[in-house]
């Protein structure tokens, strides 16, 4: 998938990796790319609203993602996306 604005400034490129692993630095690099920043009392709430178990990532059962439920060929997908997951690390 060879894109020329891959590096284009106003695209902001984060993993689900690291939004899962860390939501609130994902927040704050989304506040930062707008010169922005995260108050005490906004950062609170979200990590009110993160550790409370109704807003649990799999409070409706968890989905076992693959290729295959969505008719896709795994290497297909895998060569079409390999400049972009070379690019930021992602294999």
């Amino acid at each position: 998938m060879a894109n020329d604005r891959i590096d284009d400034p106003r695209i902001l490129h984060l993993s689900f990796r690291d939004i899962a692993t860390d939501p609130m630095a994902a927040v704050r690099k989304v506040y930062d790319r707008r010169g922005l920043s995260v108050s005490t009392e906004f950062e609170t709430k979200v990590e009110n609203w993160l550790a409370d178990p109704e807003n649990a990532a799999d409070r409706f059962g968890r989905y076992p993602y693959s290729y295959e439920a969505f008719g896709l060929d795994k290497a297909w997908v895998e060569d079409l996306f390999s400049d972009y997951s070379r690019r930021f690390g992602l294999v």
